[in-house]
């Protein structure tokens, strides 16, 4: 008879029950483990309870597994060779005073240290600190928000509900279930191999097209798609609303393969803006992606390719979407049974780039010349500034207005480096008060501070294009402080009408005792000058030599007579300037009253 076992500590899995499992035969019992031949369960867990009741082979103190108030004979492990009798008494196979001998040491391992409390007591205190701050995030967003906006918060949680309206009648028995089909119709499909190289690079996925052509919503779950009466796949179909269209995939198509190829390239489109010495080149930097389809069925199938959407690109060229979505482009292409197709997507991004201009010499015109290899484009500045072309001379109270033409011609000459024909657009800066002498030459577009020209560049070709502009001006000028020789250069202009060279003659007179006057002032200070300077050496050369000396004696004397010399010239030059000021006053007085035109 088997005596309740006694308790000797904690019931614990671990190494414990291993014993006992290891001792135990392989009897499989889900739930429980496997129970030992020793009359305690055999922890350690049979091949369904992974583990059973958790060593109760301890409720025993025995850690074989077997009851100490029993001398049962130990059920030998057949998976361990070599194993001791299981009756010996000096096996230590059912040595009681060993296995009482080892419970204390047992138990010290299942003890809770002091330490070990408080670092559990410590996880338990940031455990709740973490929690109380979550609500606390919680509480203010719930303060914050409007009862709407949470009535709106709660509905996405709670998904999407719908309410379908069973026409017919049911006849359901007391204590009975029913399968009822809630609805039962057809919706339009259409069969398609997709392709999206993130989900598959080198394979598309069979898929259809659904469009909800039922008056009621489709609730999201699992599809199962038959293709000719036989099971071809399954699909998960979300939400969709009534007239809704929605592509799903079912399995991966292996009798098509796509591959994608990238190539870089300019746009056929150069914007040229010249600033100075460099030139603002605005063009499109285009990616085309090339998606060489390979069907080997021998059906045609329709192929939808998906292209992903990529920020600060755009679709170029002529290319058509089937649809757009927020992250994609999807694109229907046929793919013809047992023959390769290709189809391409090119996409550009605009950008602005500086190219720095080299100065040439070309005769008599100034050029620019810059050669980026990238846009396969050398482009080149010609620029030559004819001579002042004088309109009018008005002499208004002794102001002279001359109206004269600045001509500046540019010429912008473009050479083809590419393989590609190329439209140009030239754009020309508007300076204030310069205009186009060709009326005729219009440009396409313009603004405030542009012209702007299209130009075709064909390949290997260069093109030219010729703008010259005229600016008027008119420069004013005291006809009294004007130059002897601009007066007479005006003079012999063949614009200048009798009357205006008639008052420049007067006026060469008047100021001609002035001018002489001039002249001479402008000698005698000029002497005045070369004497100051050589008596700077004098001094220096007194300074040098003894005073009893010849050279001293011959030195002072210059040097006295110099002080003469230039006393005299400076009463010289006071005249000469009040005689200057006084004759100025006096043609001033003259000339501020003639007119003429």
């Amino acid at each position: 008879m088997l005596r309740p076992p006694t308790y000797n500590g904690a019931i614990t899995s671990g190494n414990n029950g291993i014993v006992a499992s290891n001792m135990a035969p392989s009897i499989p019992m889900g739930g429980f483990g496997q129970f030992g031949a020793g009359g305690g369960f055999a922890g350690g867990g049979g091949q369904l309870g992974n583990g059973g009741m958790a060593n109760f082979s301890q409720m025993g103190a025995n850690p074989r597994g077997d009851n100490r108030y029993q001398n049962n004979p130990l059920i030998q492990n057949y998976n361990v060779p070599n194993q001791p009798p299981t009756n010996d008494p000096l096996g230590n196979a059912n040595n009681d005073a060993q296995q009482q001998a080892g419970l204390p040491a047992l138990q010290a391992q299942n003890k809770l240290s002091y330490q070990d409390l408080q670092n559990r007591k410590q996880n338990q205190k940031l455990a709740l600190e973490e929690n109380l701050k979550k609500a606390s995030q919680k509480g203010q967003k719930i303060a914050s928000q409007h009862d709407k906006q949470l009535e709106a918060e709660a509905a996405d949680e709670a998904g999407e509900s719908f309410q379908y309206l069973i026409e017919e009648k049911i006849s359901l028995a007391r204590q009975k279930s029913a399968l009822i089909q809630i609805l039962n119709e057809e919706i339009d499909v259409t069969p398609f191999s997709i392709f999206n190289e993130t989900v598959h690079a080198k394979f598309p996925l069979m898929g259809l097209k659904l469009k909800n052509s039922t008056k009621q919503p489709l609730p999201q779950g699992p599809v199962t798609v038959f293709e000719n009466g036989a099971y071809a796949g399954d699909a998960r179909l979300s939400d969709m609303q009534p007239e809704e269209e929605r592509f799903i995939s079912y399995a991966v198509d292996l009798s098509m393969e796509v591959k994608t190829e990238v190539k870089q390239s300019v746009g056929p489109e150069i914007r040229v803006q010249y600033l100075g010495d460099r030139v603002q080149a605005g063009y499109s930097s285009r990616q085309t992606k090339v998606y060489t389809i390979k069907n080997r069925g021998k059906l045609e199938r329709t192929a939808v390719i998906e292209h992903p959407i990529r920020d600060d690109w755009k679709l170029a060229g002529d290319v058509k979407t089937l649809e757009q979505s927020r992250d994609l482009y999807r694109f229907q292409v046929a793919a013809p049974a047992m023959k390769t197709s290709s189809f391409e997507v090119p996409e550009e991004q605009p950008k602005i780039e500086p190219i720095a201009m080299l100065p040439l010499l070309d005769g008599k015109r100034s050029v620019l010349s810059g050669n980026p290899n990238h846009l396969g484009v050398e482009l080149q500045l010609f620029t030559q500034v004819k001579p002042i072309e004088l309109k009018s001379i008005v002499i208004t109270k002794g102001m002279v207005a001359v109206a004269s033409d600045l001509h500046e011609s540019r010429s912008y000459k473009l050479i083809s480096r590419s393989e590609l024909d190329r439209k140009i657009i030239l754009e020309h800066v508007v300076r204030p008060e310069w205009k186009l002498d060709d009326l005729a030459l219009k440009p396409v577009e313009g603004s405030t501070t542009l012209y702007r020209f299209p130009l075709e560049l064909p390949k290997g070709k260069s093109v030219e294009k010729l703008i010259d502009e005229t600016k008027s001006q008119v420069v004013q000028e005291k006809i009294s402080t004007m130059e002897e020789g601009k007066i007479k250069g005006f003079l012999l202009h063949p614009v200048l009408k009798p009357a205006v060279k008639a008052a420049f003659q007067r006026t060469l007179d008047v100021k001609a005792a002035l001018l002489e006057t001039k002249r001479k002032l402008t000698e005698r200070e000029k002497e005045l000058k070369g004497i100051t300077e050589d008596q700077t050496r004098l001094r220096a050369n007194l300074q040098n030599v003894p005073p009893t000396s010849a050279a001293y004696k011959r030195y002072l004397d210059k040097f006295d007579k110099q002080e003469t010399q230039i006393e005299l010239l400076q009463e010289e030059v006071r005249k000469l300037q009040m005689e200057e000021k006084s004759q100025q006053a006096e043609v001033d007085d003259v000339l501020s009253g003639i007119s003429a035109e």
